[in-house]
């Protein structure tokens, strides 16, 4: 065989990782680098409740799509500051009667603008300028806050964290303790990832993550568990790690657990599915 069919076999043979060989998962983020993230979620939402506590909603779904454009504006030693900039929202809720009372499907206008700050570890450490993004999403709509300038640092935090950093093993675990002071909850996170395959650079990565995680007693809302547990979360993501950016992220995450107001636990069950995508060019419309 010459030369040149022996690299063409070994070219088509699916590319596996070596027992003993790290993979590279820096992020590689410069300052002045431009790029997009299209982050999309998918939530379905059933509360179980008993004949004396009457309910004109108990299921929704939810469903928010937004497009950020994200600038580096800070890297150095002690923390990393992302600028980013709306440039498609919108988000819309459906109970079960088929509407829910004063609320709609929204698009919020793009151009508004704040920025997040996380630590190395790429904790979220401060929001900036989120005034105007907040002020918006009121006036279009009387959804959660999930999405809040605050909302949307936390999934930020939550998908730059998905990424271990450095050079890791084929297979790692790692435990990630949560705390928001201004909603009074806590989580943990115990994550655990295996790499597939790597294929010219890009690394397929799986993942199985377990959350715990309470709600103080006076912050009870009917539709946010006080006590609640994930039964599952499975996971993917890829990573280049020619370029150190993350290029998909997909996640489901079900919770089952007790929400409501005072003393009274309703069963509570959510399934939110989680796809976000990073292009370095604005992504096209569908």
């Amino acid at each position: 065989m010459t030369p040149l069919a022996l690299l063409l076999a070994a070219s088509a043979v699916s590319a596996t990782v070596p027992k003993d060989e790290k993979i590279d998962f820096t992020w590689k983020l410069t300052k002045g680098d431009v790029f997009y993230v299209t982050l999309e979620t998918d939530t379905d939402i059933k509360l179980t409740t008993p004949p004396q506590i009457q309910l004109a909603v108990n299921r929704f779904t939810q469903r928010t799509e937004g497009v950020w454009k994200v600038t580096v504006a800070t890297t150095d030693a002690d923390r990393v500051v992302l600028d980013l900039e709306t440039t498609k929202y919108s988000e819309s809720s459906v109970g079960n009667t088929g509407k829910l009372n004063g609320v709609k499907e929204v698009s919020a206008a793009a151009g508004v603008k704040f920025s997040l700050t996380f630590d190395t570890t790429f904790r979220l450490s401060k929001v900036s300028d989120g005034e105007e993004w907040d002020k918006l999403r009121v006036r279009l709509s009387q959804l959660s806050g999930i999405h809040s300038a605050k909302g949307v640092g936390r999934a930020f935090e939550h998908i730059l964290q998905a990424v271990p950093g450095g050079r890791q093993e084929k297979e790692w675990k790692r435990k990630e303790d949560v705390l928001d002071k201004d909603a009074k909850t806590s989580d943990t996170w115990t994550r655990r990832a295996k790499v597939e395959g790597i294929k010219d650079g890009v690394a397929t990565v799986t993942t199985e993550t377990d959350l715990e995680g309470k709600n103080e007693a006076n912050e009870r809302k009917l539709t946010v568990p006080f006590e609640r547990k994930a039964e599952k979360c499975p996971g993917t993501f890829t990573f280049n790690t020619t370029t150190g950016r993350l290029e998909r992220f997909e996640e489901t995450l079900t919770i089952s657990g007790l929400s409501g107001v005072k003393d009274r636990g309703v069963p509570y069950d959510c399934t939110t599915k989680t796809v976000a995508t990073l292009s370095a060019k604005p992504p096209k419309e569908k």
